[in-house]
Protein backbone atom coordinates (compact mmCIF):
# COMPACT_ATOMS: atom_id res chain seq x y z
CA UNK A 1 0.00 0.00 0.00
CA UNK A 2 1.95 3.44 -1.70
CA UNK A 3 1.09 6.48 1.30
CA UNK A 4 1.74 9.53 0.19
CA UNK A 5 3.72 11.87 2.54
CA UNK A 6 3.54 15.59 3.54
CA UNK A 7 6.68 17.18 3.92
CA UNK A 8 5.53 19.76 6.67
CA UNK A 9 4.41 16.58 8.32
CA UNK A 10 7.79 14.91 8.60
CA UNK A 11 9.66 18.00 9.22
CA UNK A 12 7.29 17.95 12.50
CA UNK A 13 8.01 14.42 13.38
CA UNK A 14 11.79 14.87 13.29
CA UNK A 15 12.09 18.06 14.96
CA UNK A 16 9.98 16.97 17.75
CA UNK A 17 11.74 13.47 18.18
CA UNK A 18 14.66 16.16 18.27
CA UNK A 19 13.21 17.65 20.64
CA UNK A 20 12.11 14.94 22.81
CA UNK A 21 15.76 13.41 23.11
CA UNK A 22 17.34 17.00 23.90
CA UNK A 23 15.30 17.46 26.72
CA UNK A 24 15.33 13.97 28.02
CA UNK A 25 19.59 14.27 27.72
CA UNK A 26 19.57 17.64 29.23
CA UNK A 27 17.41 16.51 31.92
CA UNK A 28 19.93 13.40 32.93
CA UNK A 29 23.13 14.87 32.51
CA UNK A 30 22.78 18.33 33.87
CA UNK A 31 19.86 17.86 36.89
CA UNK A 32 20.81 17.77 40.24
CA UNK A 33 21.18 14.30 41.92
CA UNK A 34 18.66 14.45 43.93
CA UNK A 35 16.20 16.05 41.18
CA UNK A 36 16.68 12.32 39.38
CA UNK A 37 16.56 10.26 42.83
CA UNK A 38 12.65 12.30 43.17
CA UNK A 39 11.70 10.64 39.82
CA UNK A 40 13.29 6.87 40.13
CA UNK A 41 11.69 4.42 42.05
CA UNK A 42 13.56 2.54 44.63
CA UNK A 43 12.42 -0.72 42.58
CA UNK A 44 15.11 0.67 39.82
CA UNK A 45 17.86 0.59 42.70
CA UNK A 46 17.61 -3.34 43.33
CA UNK A 47 18.13 -3.24 39.70
CA UNK A 48 21.46 -1.38 39.45
CA UNK A 49 22.76 -3.16 43.38
CA UNK A 50 22.06 -7.13 41.97
CA UNK A 51 24.33 -6.00 38.57
CA UNK A 52 26.96 -4.47 40.83
CA UNK A 53 27.27 -7.34 42.60
CA UNK A 54 27.53 -9.58 39.87
CA UNK A 55 30.14 -7.97 38.18
CA UNK A 56 32.21 -8.02 41.33
CA UNK A 57 31.07 -12.21 40.72
CA UNK A 58 29.02 -12.49 43.47
CA UNK A 59 26.09 -13.66 41.48
CA UNK A 60 22.37 -12.66 41.08
CA UNK A 61 22.54 -11.09 44.94
CA UNK A 62 21.13 -7.90 46.31
CA UNK A 63 22.40 -8.43 49.80
CA UNK A 64 25.51 -10.50 49.15
CA UNK A 65 23.97 -13.23 51.47
CA UNK A 66 21.06 -14.30 50.21
CA UNK A 67 20.31 -14.98 46.11
CA UNK A 68 17.89 -13.80 44.33
CA UNK A 69 15.75 -14.09 40.80
CA UNK A 70 13.45 -11.31 41.95
CA UNK A 71 13.52 -9.19 38.82
CA UNK A 72 12.89 -9.15 35.18
CA UNK A 73 15.69 -11.26 33.51
CA UNK A 74 16.30 -9.88 30.43
CA UNK A 75 17.14 -5.67 31.98
CA UNK A 76 18.92 -6.92 34.07
CA UNK A 77 20.95 -9.28 32.41
CA UNK A 78 21.82 -5.62 29.84
CA UNK A 79 22.51 -3.96 32.75
CA UNK A 80 25.74 -6.52 33.95
CA UNK A 81 28.04 -5.13 30.80
CA UNK A 82 26.99 -1.79 31.40
CA UNK A 83 27.71 -1.71 35.30
CA UNK A 84 31.01 -3.58 34.80
CA UNK A 85 32.03 -0.14 32.24
CA UNK A 86 31.53 2.36 34.79
CA UNK A 87 32.26 0.28 37.97
CA UNK A 88 35.05 3.10 38.34
CA UNK A 89 31.86 5.25 38.72
CA UNK A 90 30.24 6.81 42.01
CA UNK A 91 26.48 5.81 42.08
CA UNK A 92 25.21 8.60 41.31
CA UNK A 93 27.20 8.82 37.52
CA UNK A 94 26.27 4.96 37.37
CA UNK A 95 22.10 5.74 37.42
CA UNK A 96 22.85 8.62 34.77
CA UNK A 97 24.61 6.01 32.95
CA UNK A 98 21.42 4.07 32.41
CA UNK A 99 18.79 6.20 32.26
CA UNK A 100 20.88 7.03 29.15
CA UNK A 101 20.78 3.71 27.92
CA UNK A 102 17.01 3.72 28.74
CA UNK A 103 16.98 7.27 26.64
CA UNK A 104 18.53 5.51 23.78
CA UNK A 105 16.37 2.51 23.84
CA UNK A 106 13.22 4.64 23.81
CA UNK A 107 14.41 7.10 20.91
CA UNK A 108 14.91 3.44 19.02
CA UNK A 109 11.80 2.26 19.26
CA UNK A 110 10.18 5.60 18.55
CA UNK A 111 11.81 5.38 15.10
CA UNK A 112 10.66 2.08 14.85
CA UNK A 113 7.26 2.70 15.27
CA UNK A 114 7.33 5.63 12.99
CA UNK A 115 9.05 3.44 10.03
CA UNK A 116 6.32 0.70 10.56
CA UNK A 117 3.65 3.76 10.75
CA UNK A 118 4.60 5.25 7.71
CA UNK A 119 3.75 1.90 5.79
CA UNK A 120 -0.04 2.49 6.56
CA UNK A 121 -0.74 6.11 7.73
CA UNK A 122 0.26 9.59 6.33
CA UNK A 123 2.75 11.90 8.26
CA UNK A 124 -0.38 13.91 9.67
CA UNK A 125 -1.27 11.10 11.68
CA UNK A 126 1.67 9.16 12.81
CA UNK A 127 2.65 13.03 14.36
CA UNK A 128 -0.56 12.31 16.40
CA UNK A 129 1.34 9.36 17.76
CA UNK A 130 4.62 11.17 18.67
CA UNK A 131 2.62 13.49 20.47
CA UNK A 132 0.91 10.63 22.51
CA UNK A 133 4.11 9.02 22.67
CA UNK A 134 5.84 11.80 24.07
CA UNK A 135 3.93 12.67 26.31
CA UNK A 136 2.52 9.75 27.71
CA UNK A 137 5.45 7.14 27.51
CA UNK A 138 8.53 8.57 26.75
CA UNK A 139 9.72 9.84 29.92
CA UNK A 140 7.88 7.45 31.73
CA UNK A 141 9.78 4.74 30.00
CA UNK A 142 13.26 6.89 31.46
CA UNK A 143 12.64 5.05 35.04
CA UNK A 144 15.90 2.97 35.70
CA UNK A 145 13.30 0.31 35.21
CA UNK A 146 12.40 -2.55 32.27
CA UNK A 147 9.94 -0.04 30.59
CA UNK A 148 12.34 0.47 27.74
CA UNK A 149 13.59 -2.25 27.07
CA UNK A 150 9.84 -4.01 27.06
CA UNK A 151 8.72 -1.14 24.71
CA UNK A 152 11.85 -1.38 22.44
CA UNK A 153 10.99 -5.25 22.30
CA UNK A 154 7.35 -4.77 21.23
CA UNK A 155 8.53 -2.68 18.43
CA UNK A 156 10.78 -4.76 16.71
CA UNK A 157 8.43 -7.41 17.47
CA UNK A 158 5.53 -5.30 15.58
CA UNK A 159 8.68 -4.60 12.71
CA UNK A 160 8.78 -7.80 12.27
CA UNK A 161 5.34 -9.02 11.94
CA UNK A 162 4.36 -5.93 9.49
CA UNK A 163 7.76 -6.95 7.37
CA UNK A 164 7.52 -10.58 7.27
CA UNK A 165 3.56 -10.64 7.09
CA UNK A 166 3.78 -13.09 9.80
CA UNK A 167 -0.20 -13.38 10.24
CA UNK A 168 -0.61 -13.09 6.21
CA UNK A 169 1.36 -15.41 4.88
CA UNK A 170 3.30 -18.55 6.17
CA UNK A 171 7.65 -19.31 4.92
CA UNK A 172 9.95 -21.96 6.51
CA UNK A 173 11.84 -19.91 9.42
CA UNK A 174 9.96 -16.95 10.05
CA UNK A 175 7.57 -17.54 12.87
CA UNK A 176 10.29 -19.87 14.96
CA UNK A 177 12.42 -16.45 14.60
CA UNK A 178 9.41 -14.32 15.61
CA UNK A 179 8.55 -16.55 18.37
CA UNK A 180 12.41 -15.92 19.68
CA UNK A 181 11.39 -11.76 19.29
CA UNK A 182 8.41 -13.21 21.61
CA UNK A 183 10.40 -14.75 24.17
CA UNK A 184 12.84 -12.12 24.73
CA UNK A 185 10.00 -9.51 24.56
CA UNK A 186 8.83 -11.90 27.64
CA UNK A 187 11.87 -11.85 29.32
CA UNK A 188 12.00 -8.29 29.16
CA UNK A 189 8.63 -8.48 31.49
CA UNK A 190 7.28 -11.48 32.84
CA UNK A 191 3.85 -10.59 32.41
CA UNK A 192 3.86 -9.67 28.37
CA UNK A 193 3.48 -13.90 28.91
CA UNK A 194 0.05 -12.50 28.15
CA UNK A 195 0.85 -11.25 24.27
CA UNK A 196 1.16 -15.17 23.81
CA UNK A 197 -2.28 -15.86 24.47
CA UNK A 198 -3.15 -12.72 21.99
CA UNK A 199 -0.94 -14.35 19.34
CA UNK A 200 -2.68 -17.27 19.55
CA UNK A 201 -6.47 -16.04 19.33
CA UNK A 202 -5.60 -13.88 16.57
CA UNK A 203 -4.13 -17.19 14.56
CA UNK A 204 -7.13 -19.45 15.80
CA UNK A 205 -9.88 -16.40 14.37
CA UNK A 206 -11.33 -18.05 11.21
CA UNK A 207 -9.31 -20.53 11.66
CA UNK A 208 -7.23 -22.37 8.76
CA UNK A 209 -5.86 -25.39 9.14
CA UNK A 210 -2.00 -24.26 9.39
CA UNK A 211 -2.80 -21.85 12.02
CA UNK A 212 -2.13 -24.74 14.59
CA UNK A 213 1.16 -25.85 12.84
CA UNK A 214 2.26 -22.03 12.87
CA UNK A 215 1.59 -21.57 16.12
CA UNK A 216 3.53 -24.59 17.50
CA UNK A 217 6.44 -22.78 15.20
CA UNK A 218 6.04 -19.25 16.93
CA UNK A 219 6.23 -20.89 20.56
CA UNK A 220 9.56 -23.42 19.78
CA UNK A 221 11.05 -20.12 19.05
CA UNK A 222 9.48 -18.84 22.23
CA UNK A 223 10.51 -21.63 24.17
CA UNK A 224 14.27 -22.09 23.48
CA UNK A 225 14.18 -18.05 25.02
CA UNK A 226 12.23 -19.15 27.95
CA UNK A 227 12.93 -22.99 29.10
CA UNK A 228 16.56 -22.31 30.36
CA UNK A 229 15.35 -18.89 32.56
CA UNK A 230 12.85 -20.82 33.83
CA UNK A 231 15.05 -24.14 34.57
CA UNK A 232 17.39 -22.21 36.24
CA UNK A 233 14.47 -20.53 38.70
CA UNK A 234 12.97 -24.32 39.27
CA UNK A 235 16.32 -25.92 40.02
CA UNK A 236 18.05 -23.31 42.15
CA UNK A 237 14.77 -21.59 44.16
CA UNK A 238 11.92 -24.98 43.75
CA UNK A 239 9.81 -22.55 41.61
CA UNK A 240 9.49 -21.39 37.72
CA UNK A 241 8.34 -18.13 39.21
CA UNK A 242 10.67 -15.64 40.59
CA UNK A 243 10.14 -14.56 44.21
CA UNK A 244 8.63 -10.84 43.61
CA UNK A 245 6.23 -12.07 41.19
CA UNK A 246 5.03 -14.88 43.39
CA UNK A 247 4.66 -12.66 46.09
CA UNK A 248 2.51 -10.38 44.68
CA UNK A 249 0.24 -12.66 43.19
CA UNK A 250 -2.57 -14.39 44.59
CA UNK A 251 -6.28 -13.72 44.96
CA UNK A 252 -7.93 -10.49 45.68
CA UNK A 253 -7.31 -9.72 49.68
CA UNK A 254 -9.54 -6.41 49.47
CA UNK A 255 -13.25 -6.02 47.72
CA UNK A 256 -13.40 -5.82 44.25
CA UNK A 257 -14.70 -1.99 44.67
CA UNK A 258 -11.66 -0.75 45.88
CA UNK A 259 -9.03 -2.55 43.79
CA UNK A 260 -11.07 -1.05 40.79
CA UNK A 261 -10.92 2.69 42.63
CA UNK A 262 -7.02 2.23 43.00
CA UNK A 263 -6.52 1.17 39.41
CA UNK A 264 -9.05 4.25 38.49
CA UNK A 265 -6.55 6.59 39.80
CA UNK A 266 -4.10 6.17 37.37
CA UNK A 267 -4.60 8.13 34.10
CA UNK A 268 -3.96 4.99 31.59
CA UNK A 269 -6.64 2.86 33.33
CA UNK A 270 -8.94 5.16 31.03
CA UNK A 271 -6.54 5.15 28.02
CA UNK A 272 -7.62 0.83 28.48
CA UNK A 273 -11.20 1.82 28.28
CA UNK A 274 -10.71 3.61 25.14
CA UNK A 275 -8.76 0.97 23.64
CA UNK A 276 -11.81 -1.34 24.61
CA UNK A 277 -13.76 0.79 22.65
CA UNK A 278 -12.23 0.72 19.72
CA UNK A 279 -11.63 -3.47 20.08
CA UNK A 280 -15.73 -3.52 19.98
CA UNK A 281 -16.06 -1.30 16.97
CA UNK A 282 -13.32 -3.57 15.03
CA UNK A 283 -15.11 -6.89 15.92
CA UNK A 284 -18.38 -5.04 15.31
CA UNK A 285 -17.78 -3.08 12.05
CA UNK A 286 -14.05 -3.16 10.65
CA UNK A 287 -13.86 -6.73 10.53
CA UNK A 288 -17.15 -7.35 9.11
CA UNK A 289 -16.15 -5.68 5.54
CA UNK A 290 -12.28 -7.29 5.49
CA UNK A 291 -13.62 -10.83 6.50
CA UNK A 292 -11.05 -12.61 4.35
CA UNK A 293 -8.24 -10.83 4.62
CA UNK A 294 -5.43 -10.76 7.09
CA UNK A 295 -3.22 -7.46 7.60
CA UNK A 296 -0.01 -8.33 9.88
CA UNK A 297 -0.26 -4.67 11.53
CA UNK A 298 -4.17 -4.33 12.53
CA UNK A 299 -4.02 -8.02 13.71
CA UNK A 300 -0.42 -6.85 16.26
CA UNK A 301 -2.41 -4.14 17.81
CA UNK A 302 -5.73 -6.10 18.46
CA UNK A 303 -2.98 -8.86 19.85
CA UNK A 304 -1.76 -5.80 22.10
CA UNK A 305 -5.55 -5.25 23.21
CA UNK A 306 -6.02 -8.36 23.99
CA UNK A 307 -3.07 -8.27 26.30
CA UNK A 308 -3.78 -4.90 27.97
CA UNK A 309 -7.42 -6.70 28.94
CA UNK A 310 -5.40 -9.76 30.12
CA UNK A 311 -3.02 -7.17 31.88
CA UNK A 312 -5.58 -5.04 33.36
CA UNK A 313 -8.01 -8.09 34.94
CA UNK A 314 -4.78 -9.50 36.30
CA UNK A 315 -4.15 -6.25 38.19
CA UNK A 316 -7.79 -5.82 39.22
CA UNK A 317 -8.18 -9.72 40.32
CA UNK A 318 -4.83 -11.43 41.48
CA UNK A 319 -1.82 -8.85 41.93
CA UNK A 320 -1.95 -8.16 45.81
CA UNK A 321 0.22 -5.34 45.60
CA UNK A 322 1.63 -1.82 45.81
CA UNK A 323 0.39 -0.43 42.08
CA UNK A 324 3.32 1.45 40.29
CA UNK A 325 2.83 3.54 37.21
CA UNK A 326 5.12 2.07 35.13
CA UNK A 327 2.64 -1.30 35.65
CA UNK A 328 -0.19 0.95 33.15
CA UNK A 329 2.92 2.21 30.60
CA UNK A 330 1.46 -1.05 27.83
CA UNK A 331 -1.92 0.72 27.96
CA UNK A 332 -0.37 4.26 27.05
CA UNK A 333 1.36 2.83 24.14
CA UNK A 334 -1.67 1.14 22.51
CA UNK A 335 -3.61 4.20 23.08
CA UNK A 336 -0.89 6.18 21.55
CA UNK A 337 -0.82 4.18 18.03
CA UNK A 338 -4.64 4.24 18.06
CA UNK A 339 -4.61 7.72 18.23
CA UNK A 340 -2.98 7.60 14.80
CA UNK A 341 -5.61 4.51 13.34
CA UNK A 342 -8.30 6.02 14.69
CA UNK A 343 -7.61 9.85 13.47
CA UNK A 344 -6.90 8.52 10.19
CA UNK A 345 -9.79 6.85 10.19
CA UNK A 346 -12.34 9.59 10.86
CA UNK A 347 -10.19 11.78 8.66
CA UNK A 348 -9.92 9.82 5.60
CA UNK A 349 -10.51 11.25 2.55
CA UNK A 350 -11.79 14.35 4.39
CA UNK A 351 -9.64 17.42 4.19
CA UNK A 352 -11.85 20.30 4.69
CA UNK A 353 -10.56 23.54 6.72
CA UNK A 354 -12.84 22.06 9.45
CA UNK A 355 -11.36 18.55 9.69
CA UNK A 356 -7.98 20.45 9.93
CA UNK A 357 -9.02 22.73 12.97
CA UNK A 358 -10.39 20.14 14.98
CA UNK A 359 -7.31 17.61 14.44
CA UNK A 360 -4.83 20.68 14.97
CA UNK A 361 -6.94 21.84 17.92
CA UNK A 362 -6.39 17.64 19.88
CA UNK A 363 -2.87 17.57 19.17
CA UNK A 364 -1.91 21.03 20.31
CA UNK A 365 -4.11 20.81 23.29
CA UNK A 366 -2.33 17.15 24.39
CA UNK A 367 0.81 18.59 23.77
CA UNK A 368 1.00 21.67 25.54
CA UNK A 369 -1.31 20.79 28.45
CA UNK A 370 0.89 17.62 29.07
CA UNK A 371 3.54 18.68 27.82
CA UNK A 372 3.55 21.73 30.01
CA UNK A 373 3.19 18.67 32.90
CA UNK A 374 6.43 16.93 31.48
CA UNK A 375 8.44 20.30 31.66
CA UNK A 376 7.85 21.07 35.26
CA UNK A 377 8.44 17.76 36.58
CA UNK A 378 11.66 17.18 34.42
CA UNK A 379 12.70 20.47 34.20
CA UNK A 380 14.36 23.26 37.10
CA UNK A 381 17.66 21.36 37.19
CA UNK A 382 18.18 22.69 40.40
CA UNK A 383 15.15 22.16 42.77
CA UNK A 384 13.69 18.97 43.57
CA UNK A 385 10.57 17.91 45.47
CA UNK A 386 9.18 18.06 48.84
CA UNK A 387 7.62 14.76 50.88
CA UNK A 388 9.72 12.65 48.51
CA UNK A 389 10.93 9.52 50.26
CA UNK A 390 13.46 8.52 47.66
CA UNK A 391 15.19 11.65 48.42
CA UNK A 392 14.62 10.83 52.34
CA UNK A 393 16.61 7.55 51.11
CA UNK A 394 19.06 8.78 49.51
CA UNK A 395 20.21 11.26 52.30
CA UNK A 396 19.89 8.46 54.72
CA UNK A 397 22.25 6.65 52.31
CA UNK A 398 25.12 9.13 52.17
CA UNK A 399 24.75 9.60 56.09
CA UNK A 400 24.69 5.68 56.95
CA UNK A 401 27.97 5.70 53.67
CA UNK A 402 29.49 8.18 56.03
CA UNK A 403 28.79 6.78 59.38
CA UNK A 404 29.65 3.15 59.04
CA UNK A 405 31.97 0.37 58.37
CA UNK A 406 31.99 -0.76 54.96
CA UNK A 407 31.34 -4.29 55.99
CA UNK A 408 28.79 -2.96 58.25
CA UNK A 409 25.61 -5.10 57.23
CA UNK A 410 21.85 -3.50 57.23
CA UNK A 411 18.59 -4.47 56.89
CA UNK A 412 15.29 -2.87 55.37
CA UNK A 413 12.27 -2.78 53.69
CA UNK A 414 12.03 -0.64 50.10
CA UNK A 415 16.22 -0.65 50.40
CA UNK A 416 16.77 -0.19 46.75
CA UNK A 417 18.18 3.51 47.19
CA UNK A 418 19.54 3.11 50.75
CA UNK A 419 21.67 0.12 49.72
CA UNK A 420 22.88 1.31 46.30
CA UNK A 421 23.70 4.92 47.23
CA UNK A 422 25.49 3.62 50.47
CA UNK A 423 27.46 1.55 48.68
CA UNK A 424 26.55 -0.97 51.89
CA UNK A 425 25.13 -4.67 52.51
CA UNK A 426 21.23 -4.17 53.03
CA UNK A 427 19.09 -6.98 53.49
CA UNK A 428 15.83 -6.72 51.72
CA UNK A 429 12.57 -7.09 54.72
CA UNK A 430 9.80 -7.49 52.49
CA UNK A 431 11.61 -10.29 50.50
CA UNK A 432 11.20 -9.21 47.00
CA UNK A 433 14.92 -9.79 45.95
CA UNK A 434 15.36 -12.11 48.63
CA UNK A 435 14.66 -16.06 48.50
CA UNK A 436 12.00 -18.01 49.54
CA UNK A 437 13.73 -19.26 52.64
CA UNK A 438 13.06 -15.58 53.96
CA UNK A 439 9.69 -16.55 54.04
CA UNK A 440 9.97 -19.44 56.30
CA UNK A 441 11.67 -17.19 58.67
CA UNK A 442 9.02 -14.92 58.57
CA UNK A 443 6.42 -17.64 59.04
CA UNK A 444 8.36 -19.65 61.87
CA UNK A 445 8.80 -16.32 63.71
CA UNK A 446 12.60 -16.36 63.68
CA UNK A 447 13.26 -12.75 62.63
CA UNK A 448 15.50 -11.74 65.32
CA UNK A 449 17.46 -14.46 65.43
CA UNK A 450 17.82 -14.05 61.16
CA UNK A 451 18.96 -10.47 61.72
CA UNK A 452 21.41 -11.44 64.63
CA UNK A 453 22.52 -14.98 62.28
CA UNK A 454 23.05 -11.97 59.25
CA UNK A 455 25.36 -10.05 61.97
CA UNK A 456 22.75 -7.11 60.88
CA UNK A 457 24.51 -3.70 62.79
CA UNK A 458 21.42 -1.44 61.66
CA UNK A 459 18.16 -1.48 60.80
CA UNK A 460 16.12 1.20 58.57
CA UNK A 461 12.37 2.28 58.14
CA UNK A 462 11.19 4.73 55.76
CA UNK A 463 7.37 4.69 56.37
CA UNK A 464 6.08 4.26 60.23
CA UNK A 465 2.87 5.55 59.77
CA UNK A 466 -0.39 6.34 61.97
CA UNK A 467 2.18 6.59 65.14
CA UNK A 468 2.91 10.06 66.05
CA UNK A 469 4.36 9.47 69.15
CA UNK A 470 7.30 7.77 66.84
CA UNK A 471 7.05 10.43 64.23
CA UNK A 472 7.19 12.85 67.02
CA UNK A 473 10.15 11.06 68.64
CA UNK A 474 8.56 10.64 71.53
CA UNK A 475 8.34 6.84 72.06
CA UNK A 476 10.40 4.67 74.23
CA UNK A 477 10.00 1.45 72.15
CA UNK A 478 8.46 0.03 68.69
CA UNK A 479 7.27 -3.41 68.15
CA UNK A 480 8.91 -3.78 64.37
CA UNK A 481 6.58 -6.57 62.74
CA UNK A 482 7.16 -7.77 58.91
CA UNK A 483 4.46 -9.77 57.21
CA UNK A 484 5.14 -13.02 54.88
CA UNK A 485 3.53 -12.88 51.70
CA UNK A 486 3.89 -16.24 50.78
CA UNK A 487 1.75 -17.26 54.06
CA UNK A 488 -0.03 -14.23 55.09
CA UNK A 489 1.85 -14.57 58.27
CA UNK A 490 2.90 -12.06 60.77
CA UNK A 491 6.85 -12.43 61.80
CA UNK A 492 7.66 -11.69 65.97
CA UNK A 493 8.64 -8.57 66.92
CA UNK A 494 11.90 -7.16 66.40
CA UNK A 495 12.42 -4.32 69.35
CA UNK A 496 13.54 -1.02 68.51
CA UNK A 497 14.30 1.61 71.00
CA UNK A 498 14.28 5.03 70.98
CA UNK A 499 17.93 5.60 72.43
CA UNK A 500 19.37 3.59 69.63
CA UNK A 501 18.02 6.43 66.84
CA UNK A 502 21.61 6.74 65.14
CA UNK A 503 19.54 8.82 62.45
CA UNK A 504 16.48 10.99 62.25
CA UNK A 505 15.23 12.64 59.24
CA UNK A 506 12.96 15.93 59.30
CA UNK A 507 9.33 14.87 59.07
CA UNK A 508 7.82 14.60 55.21
CA UNK A 509 4.23 13.08 53.77
CA UNK A 510 4.62 9.40 52.18
CA UNK A 511 1.38 8.66 50.06
CA UNK A 512 -0.55 11.21 52.26
CA UNK A 513 0.66 10.10 55.39
CA UNK A 514 3.51 12.29 58.10
CA UNK A 515 6.60 10.42 58.38
CA UNK A 516 10.25 10.06 59.74
CA UNK A 517 13.02 8.26 58.20
CA UNK A 518 15.13 6.42 61.08
CA UNK A 519 18.26 4.48 61.40
CA UNK A 520 18.57 2.16 64.48
CA UNK A 521 21.63 0.76 65.83
CA UNK A 522 20.45 -3.13 66.74
CA UNK A 523 20.67 -4.00 70.36
CA UNK A 524 21.94 -7.71 70.32
CA UNK A 525 20.67 -8.43 73.69
CA UNK A 526 17.33 -7.91 72.68
CA UNK A 527 17.88 -10.01 69.62
CA UNK A 528 18.86 -12.80 72.11
CA UNK A 529 15.50 -12.43 73.54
Amino acid sequence: MKVNHNKFYSVMINSFTVLLILFAAGYILFSDISKIISNTPDDASYYLKIAGNFTLEKGFTFDNINITNGFQPLWEYLLIPVMLLADSQPPENKLRIILLVQLVLISISLLIFNSVLRKFFQDKYILAFDIFFGVFVFFNAINGMETSLMILMISLLLRSAVNQKIFETESKGKEFTWGIILGLLILSRLDMIFIAIGIALIFMTGFRKESLYRIIKIFAGTATILIPYLLFNYFSFGNIIPVSGYLKSGFLQTSLVDKLQLILKYRESYFFFCSLIYFAWYLIFKKRSEEDSRNSFLDFINILIITSILLFSYMLIYLNWVIFYWYFIPFALVFSVLACIVFSHLFKDKDSAAVNIVYSAVIIFTAFYWGQKIYANYSGYNSVKENNWNIESYKAASWIKDHSGVKDIMAMKDAGHFSFFSERDVINLDGLVNDFEYQEVLKNKKLNEYLKNNNVKYLSQHAIWKRDDVIRGEYDTLEFKLISHKYSAESDPVLLLKKNEVYRSAPYYDDGNKAVFIIWKLDLELLNN
